[in-house]
């Protein structure tokens, strides 16, 4: 494979495709661990030539904090090009356009979707958009009851999955973004050695630990639909009319309710920081807060409302008996509280709380979210529904912020 670098993808890209006018100079901008993209298992470029511009990705064959350790197979960047193509089938518009792979090299060229605005960031702003989640909702919808058995044959949706193992990435999810492991992380200041003592007493707490491991179990044995797999507001951008989904290498098979749960993850943590923020006014946090709540229960019941229309469009698919639409939302909110939990107790980088300006508002507002998170992985067999689910968060905040100094 060759080593795709500043100096050399001009050249590549004038070689291999015809993407790019022969006679005007081609630039390359690298975009390896910047605001706009995370280079840690990639390499991740933006290629330019006059109004035209192109994402290029190649994968790495080893994390970018251990170049020395090639133990990543950099084959899962053909498995993301091919599930680009398979969704686009489904749901064209919230899919950026490929134009170019080269399963040798390991690398394909996307749409530039840098004019628009990364969701995380649109979320942080206190920005709003209605269609956000119900457009969520029928991303998740559509992608899933097409690669499920209410559409496949068991023949092809086997094959399917046995195409996408994706055994690396699969592992990850396994080892660190569901086990609570990950939460043993050195202290580095005064706020990550109280979330490390938060931390111990969550790992202490046996009733946690089993609910968590459930989940996990749960994430192992299910394999009812292709999933995203890393499905969090990073890896979705907001445009004029629509949202356009990115990132796609953890496409694996797993449980209906992952993608949905990982995805409204992020949305409890804006939902928890904008409580607490007071760098706005009580009326803006009031007014945001709300609009959150609204936004997640909008990717359920958005969900709900597409996966069952297209259920009934293919009457003669027999229903499984295992199958309930308030299992998968209970499920949800179980990954959903995992995510959050692991993210948080990670003590890494979490953009949804490092935004807000003062030191207390932040500790107050993981503490908020780690409550949250908690009391919906133990409780989340008793929300049926969205209502259900709305009424539980706002009872788990004002719980939290009665007692608090807090306007």
């Amino acid at each position: 494979m060759i080593e795709m670098t500043i100096e050399n993808l001009a050249h590549y890209l004038s070689a291999n495709t015809a993407l790019f006018e022969p006679k005007l100079p081609i630039t390359i901008f690298s975009l390896n661990d910047t605001s706009e993209a995370d280079g840690y298992i990639n390499y991740i470029y933006r290629a330019k030539q006059a109004d035209k511009t192109f994402i290029i990705k190649q994968s790495r064959a080893y994390l970018s904090s251990n170049p020395h350790q090639n133990d990543l197979n950099p084959e899962r960047n053909y498995l993301e090009y091919l599930t680009y193509q398979l969704r686009k089938g489904i749901t064209e518009t919230m899919i950026p356009k490929t134009y170019f792979v080269d399963q040798k090299e390991h690398l394909f060229v996307m749409e530039d979707l840098g004019s628009h605005q990364v969701l995380r960031k649109f979320l942080c702003a206190g920005q709003t958009k209605t269609f956000i989640g119900k457009q969520m909702g029928e991303f998740l919808a559509k992608n899933q009851f097409a690669t499920s058995a209410f559409f496949l044959s068991d023949q092809k949706r086997q094959a399917l999955a046995t195409f996408f193992t994706n055994d690396e990435m699969r592992t990850i999810i396994l080892d660190f973004i569901l086990s609570y492991e990950i939460m043993e992380q050195p202290i580095s200041d005064g706020f990550s050695k109280t979330n490390k003592l938060v931390a111990q007493k969550i790992v202490a707490n046996t009733a946690i630990i089993q609910e968590w491991h459930k989940m996990k179990t749960l994430f192992e044995q299910k394999k009812e639909c292709l999933l995203h797999g890393d499905l969090h507001t990073s890896n979705v951008f907001v445009t004029t009319h629509h949202i356009a989904v990115i990132d796609m290498e953890y496409s694996m098979f797993g449980p209906f309710s992952y993608d949905i749960g990982y995805f409204l993850a992020n949305i409890l943590s804006q939902f928890a920081a904008f409580s607490c923020n007071r760098f706005f006014s009580q009326e803006f946090r009031h007014t945001y807060t709300n609009y959150l709540l609204n936004l997640l229960t909008d990717v359920f019941d958005s969900y709900r409302f597409h996966f069952l229309t297209a259920y009934h469009q293919k009457k003669e698919t027999a229903t499984p008996a295992s199958f309930s639409l308030i299992e998968i939302l209970q499920e949800a909110i179980g990954f959903m509280a995992i995510a959050n939990l692991s993210r948080i107790l990670n003590a890494g980088p979490f953009p949804d709380f490092d935004v807000i300006p003062t030191k207390i508002d932040q500790f107050l507002a993981k503490n908020l979210s780690l409550k949250l998170a908690v009391q919906l992985l133990l409780n989340r067999r008793k929300i049926s529904n969205s209502v259900d689910l709305q009424t539980f968060i706002l009872t788990c905040r004002k719980e939290f912020l009665t007692d608090l100094p807090f306007d």
